[in-house]
């Protein structure tokens, strides 16, 4: 009877959380849809879990048939990946991506922020090839296209390099495993710094994976991991997070005799490597990077006092529940399947490294601070999701009886999965407004101040146009309000604001720690207003 009521779980939580967390972030469904889906996959679950006998062939022959048409398959899954782009700017860090993207690759060629190198580097890259060939029309088509390629590239190793255990076997059922989890959006045209990283980091794993079975030497071993965790801190620091990983490989692989010899010639490697990029960045690199709005500088870690809190691990648990639902219960299901297998099959050496890998990636979503909140920072929350979804996988290919009783869990969990992003393909015209507003007010502001910028030293020159922009922007979509009684007096202090700002650059103050305290002190309370007036009385008068 528990097995029946672990099965049954995910789809009473889906009804339960559709009536009682409608405020919640995850809740953007109709209850009626949430709840009329869930009821007829309770009754697909509840008959396949009392006649598995008698509809095995049934399962076994679709499975089959839908393994034999992968390629067809994963088309029509990229396919709806286009029919439903991620467009809703209130998840991940929004219009703000796009600003200081487009401003920062029109100024100076290439966007690069010390928290996600490569990944800001391939979306100026895109717009550049985009805007080449004359079909930019929209900013955020170079966010959508690193996305689908990442898509694409996401598909082809999920259809053709997984493992298999016999090489001719039917592997589609457990395959569905990574289309239903929420993490898998990141691949529908969403506009982050998040898709490459999950698509280096899934064959991060699926790679070192297949050393561990392979039975490689322990030095190639940890000298493919370090270079391999060491190249994605490049992609974003989050990968850093996998230093954990890294430590475990070294405790269970290193040779006794070699311990202490191998923790520090590859732990010099590793933060080699990293020293190098980052100290060309910082210091030789024209312009610099940021180092004010760098995490890698100012980590933003959860506060201790509510670091063990009720609302904490609501928040935990909601990022699990998004994004790795099926994986969580099918693990589940095969824990209360047989304790015993599962102990031993979670042991194993290539088993134990990804769930070690997937422990790494917890520790990042509850210690790291979403100081967005959510949805803002579902994603950097929740890159778990790969590891989860991989040792899911395994099991349903390891153990067919497993899979055919989840089978219609991975479908529900895909269902639901397009169902949202449909949901969040979905744009208002404040929003549209918005967009082109800021792309207009990004060429703009190139126009008549990219001298200036470019005058300045290699130190300042992001910092001060990303204030400075900032300041513009504030004034003009001021301006572009709808009339209130303090509109004038808010233009005259965000006017202000940027006079003082241009001056002390001029008088050297930018180097001025003090100053610039105080100053940023200043800007955020004007901002806090700005961001209350804007919502508060929206844009009536519209055009740049």
């Amino acid at each position: 009877m528990k097995l029946f009521f672990c099965l049954l779980s995910p789809y009473l939580i889906s009804i339960a959380l559709a009536f009682f967390a409608k405020d919640s972030w995850f809740s953007i469904l109709p209850t009626e849809q949430v709840v009329a889906t869930a009821l007829v996959f309770i009754t697909i679950q509840t008959f396949v879990f009392y006649f598995q006998r008698s509809i095995w062939n049934t399962l076994l022959s679709w499975n089959k048939t839908a393994s034999r048409l992968m390629v067809f398959i994963l088309f029509l899954l990229f396919t709806i990946t286009l029919l439903y782009p991620f467009r809703n700017l209130s998840w991940g860090d929004g219009l703000i991506l796009f600003e200081t993207n487009l401003l920062e690759t029109k100024l100076f060629g290439l966007q690069i922020a010390l928290d996600e190198i490569i990944e800001t580097s391939l979306h100026s890259l895109a717009y550049h090839l985009l805007n080449y060939s004359g079909i930019l029309f929209d900013i955020r088509l170079s966010y959508q296209l690193i996305s689908y390629t990442a898509g694409i590239f996401f598909l082809a190793l999920v259809g053709w390099y997984l493992p298999k255990y016999k090489s001719n076997q039917d592997d589609f059922f457990p395959k569905l495993i990574f289309f239903g989890s929420g993490g898998y959006l990141v691949f529908f045209g969403y506009a982050e710094n998040y898709s490459y990283l999950s698509l280096y980091i899934f064959f991060l794993l699926i790679y070192l994976r297949k050393m561990i079975e392979g039975e490689i030497s322990s030095k190639k071993l940890l000298l493919s991991a370090t270079i391999l965790v060491t190249i994605g801190i490049f992609f974003h620091l989050v990968t850093g997070f996998l230093a954990v990983l890294l430590g475990y490989l070294w405790y269970k692989e290193s040779p006794r005799e070699r311990k202490v010899k191998d923790l520090f010639q590859f732990s010099a490697l590793g933060f080699g490597i990293i020293a190098i990029g980052f100290v060309y960045l910082l210091f030789i690199h024209d312009p610099n990077v940021d180092r004010q709005s760098s995490h890698l500088l100012h980590p933003p870690l959860y506060p201790l006092k509510r670091l063990i809190s009720i609302n904490h691990f609501k928040e935990v648990l909601s990022v699990l529940w998004w994004n790795s639902k099926p994986a969580i219960f099918v693990l589940l299901y095969f824990f209360l399947y047989d304790k015993k297998i599962f102990k031993t099959w979670i042991s194993r050496r290539e088993n134990a490294f990804l769930f070690v890998a997937f422990l790494s990636f917890l520790l990042n979503g509850f210690f790291i601070n979403p100081m967005l909140g959510f949805p803002g920072d579902w994603d950097m929350t929740g890159f778990y999701w790969i590891p989860l979804a991989f040792l899911g996988y395994l099991a349903l290919l390891e153990y067919p009886n497993v899979t055919y009783q989840v089978f219609p869990l991975l479908v529900f969990c895909l269902i639901m999965q397009i169902f949202h992003a449909k949901k969040l393909s979905e744009t208002n015209p404040e929003s549209e407004a918005m967009v082109r507003i800021t792309e207009n007010l990004v060429t703009l502001y190139v126009a008549e101040n990219q001298e200036k910028v470019n005058s300045l030293p290699s130190s300042q020159k992001k910092f001060y146009a990303k204030t400075d922009f900032f300041l513009y922007k504030a004034d003009r979509i001021t301006s572009l309000m709808c009339d209130f009684n303090e509109k004038e007096n808010l233009k005259k202090e965000l006017q202000t604001l940027r006079k003082e700002f241009q001056s002390s650059s001029q008088e050297g103050k930018l180097k001025d720690k003090t100053w610039i305290k105080g100053f940023l002190y200043r800007a955020t309370d004007g901002n806090t207003k700005y961001i209350k007036s804007l919502k508060e009385h929206k844009l009536c008068h519209l055009g740049v």
